[in-house]
């Protein structure tokens, strides 16, 4: 059985089946009320990869929920700028690009020249955002009223002399995250960036999602502030922990939350990461360690194929047993979910190799009353989760953060 956080927000009622209501954590929304908590500025069109100097490029932005399912029908300006790709890195300033108008703005195609220095041989890439007082950046942990900004890939300047082929579409853009400012030796370190590349195509594995948004913005909040939650302390003495800290991050899509939590703690050289998905979405996981590993200083980040259909590969055996694990966006499919706490229960089976218990992250975002069902099956195998925290965006829903305990050895 586990063991229940104490001094968390009670435990709430068991929920009734197929009642969002039944958990007692928001009340029944209005009929206007959208399931939307943040907004994301993409590429509907995306530039493509190559240009002549004096070539007209074609981009068609879009402002959507992280489903691409639901337009964003608030009137704002989509402003641009370029940077060079390059040695000194070069940025120009904000411009209009166009305005955005809701849905009727959503299939709108929109010309751009690259910039008049841009020469042959260069490349320059193309961010997009909705303020000129900010930039694509995120801020991790912090209000953001603003649609989040991307960046496209770098586009390659072509010689005049040369000729140019319809150029292939880009098929990824790149999102930058700002990481908060953490006190180290009785100062402070600068803040640094995150970069998390997801693709343009419709996988939505391979996308950042609302509930990993918030699980990173919460880890933030909680391991760089000076005042954390009781259930922000229990999570910040497992990772102090002092022999070795194991985490798992099960369906971690782009690896946002996995690598945001290794960059907060570089120093803790006895953390090691597990960063699982099914084997398509591993490569861009990969990448994006890659990417990052000048943030990742001693921390062992590594990504491997998890099915939970499957049973748990030797690879996950070996590494485990696990001392937190991270859930973040891991109900959008009822039918998996038998499917998921079969993985649990093998996760925390292999961690009855050691005493203590296991920690775990819920962050979930209703999109399905059904949804709910879950924390029924979860109490049915010994499974109770309490609620921690809410999680704000533009509207809609909240990002809810659960947590629990998993005993490592049965009670007697």
């Amino acid at each position: 059985m586990s063991a229940h956080v104490a001094g968390c927000v009670p435990r709430p009622r068991k929920p009734r089946p197929h009642s969002a209501r039944g958990i007692g954590v928001l009340p029944p929304p209005s009929a206007a009320f959208r399931i939307v908590m943040y907004y994301y500025l993409s590429f509907l069109r995306p530039p493509p990869v190559s240009s002549l100097p004096t070539s007209t490029i074609t981009i068609t932005p879009q402002i959507t929920n992280d489903l691409r399912t639901e337009f964003f029908e608030e009137t704002v300006d989509i402003l641009y700028s370029w940077t060079f790709v390059g040695q000194p890195i070069h940025h120009t300033g904000p411009v209009k690009l166009t305005t955005w108008k809701g849905a009727s703005s959503a299939y709108k195609a929109v010309f751009i020249n690259l910039p008049p220095s841009a020469k042959a041989g260069q490349a320059w890439s193309i961010s997009l955002f909705c303020s000129p007082h900010t930039s694509a950046s995120i801020p991790l942990g912090r209000p953001h009223p603003q649609p989040y900004g991307s960046s496209s890939l770098p586009i390659v300047v072509l010689s005049p002399k040369g000729a140019l082929d319809d150029a292939a579409k880009q098929d990824e853009i790149e999102r930058t995250l700002i990481l908060p400012v953490i006190a180290a030796g009785g100062g402070t370190s600068p803040s640094r960036t995150l970069v998390l590349r997801e693709r343009t195509s419709y996988d939505l594995d391979k996308k950042i999602w609302d509930s990993g948004l918030a699980l990173a913005g919460w880890l933030c909040k909680t391991i760089a502030g000076n005042a954390p939650s009781e259930g922000g302390r229990l999570l910040l003495s497992t990772l102090n922990e002092s022999g070795p800290c194991r985490v798992i991050e099960l369906g971690a899509g782009t690896g946002l939350v996995s690598l945001a939590l290794s960059a907060l703690v570089p120093t803790l050289r006895h953390v090691s990461v597990t960063i699982t998905d099914l084997a398509s979405a591993i490569p861009l996981v990969e990448y994006n360690i890659q990417l990052n590993s000048r943030l990742l200083d001693g921390i062992r980040v590594t990504a491997t194929t998890l099915d939970w259909e499957e049973e748990l590969p030797e690879r996950i055996i070996s590494t485990g047993p696990f001392h937190l694990i991270l859930m973040s966006d891991v109900t959008y499919n009822t039918a998996s979910f038998p499917a998921l706490l079969k993985t649990l229960r093998a996760l925390q089976l292999l961690s009855q190799q050691e005493d203590g218990n296991t920690l775990a992250l819920l962050a979930y975002k209703e999109r399905d009353p059904a949804e709910r069902d879950l924390w029924v099956m979860m109490e049915e195998m010994g499974i109770g989760f309490n609620r921690l925290d809410e999680i704000p965006g533009h509207g809609g829903y909240p990002v809810e953060i659960w947590m629990t305990y998993l005993a490592r050895r049965s009670t007697p």
